[in-house]
């Protein structure tokens, strides 16, 4: 499995206490790779966002971690699903540079049905 397919999960606590997973998903070409229902499973909990990022970290002073915290306050996991290789690899080095802790995805019950959000994040929000 070549490393843009490979889950890159990490664990984080925002500023108000809470520990989440979130997730580095590689779309490629304008989101033509599609995730599989079981990228959920990667983060865990009840509730899921999935963030559709159009551009890289940085461009209009856009923070993946401010981005996740933001997210954190109505979700229990947050999947970021780059647009591009470019995005994704931006979104992981900026991960990794913040020395976040990389763990494996969460034991989950039997029967877990996580609801789920997909949302779009452009340089201007996020």
């Amino acid at each position: 499995m070549a490393q843009e397919e490979s889950p890159w999960i990490f664990r984080l606590a925002t500023p108000a206490g809470k520990v989440i997973r979130a997730a580095v998903w590689n779309g490629r070409r304008d989101y033509a790779h599609e995730f599989s229902p079981e990228i959920t499973r990667w983060v865990g909990g009840d509730r899921i966002a999935i963030v559709q990022v159009d551009s890289p970290v940085g461009v209009n002073r856009r923070s993946s971690l401010d981005l996740t915290h933001w997210l954190a306050k109505d979700f229990d996991g947050v999947i970021h699903w780059a647009r591009d290789t470019e995005t994704f690899q931006s979104i992981l080095k900026s991960f990794v540079r913040l020395d976040l802790e990389s763990v494996s995805p969460p034991e989950l019950p039997e029967g877990w049905d996580p609801e789920v959000v997909i949302l779009a994040a452009n340089g201007d929000q996020a």
